[in-house]
């Protein structure tokens, strides 16, 4: 639950404030629609192969990804580290 709710203020603090909406209407739908999806075949490969083998292997090809995106696009694994400053956006007080 940390983790999602992280990954969703990092979406709210990264989108620029007029797609906001749109941009986290469409990190819900993916979230909602990829997540089950996983979900049912990480179940179905453990009963195959054993949940701890369908684990490691997950982590694998999650590190996999994440090094192939960093040697294809360093520029956008440099964005990453970029966090705005507490004024560098717009925030209604009353919100907080």
């Amino acid at each position: 639950m940390n983790v999602l709710s992280g990954l969703g203020t990092v979406v709210q603090l990264r989108a620029p404030e007029a797609l906001r909406a749109r941009i986290l209407s469409l990190y819900m739908v993916a979230l909602g629609t990829v997540y089950p999806l996983g979900a049912v075949l990480q179940g179905s490969l453990g009963d195959r192969w054993g949940l701890r083998v369908v684990t490691a292997a997950g982590a694998v090809l999650y590190l996999v990804v994440l090094v192939g995106a960093g040697l294809a696009r360093p520029d956008l694994v440099a964005t990453l580290d970029d966090l705005p400053a507490a004024g560098d956006h717009d925030v209604d007080p009353v919100l907080l």
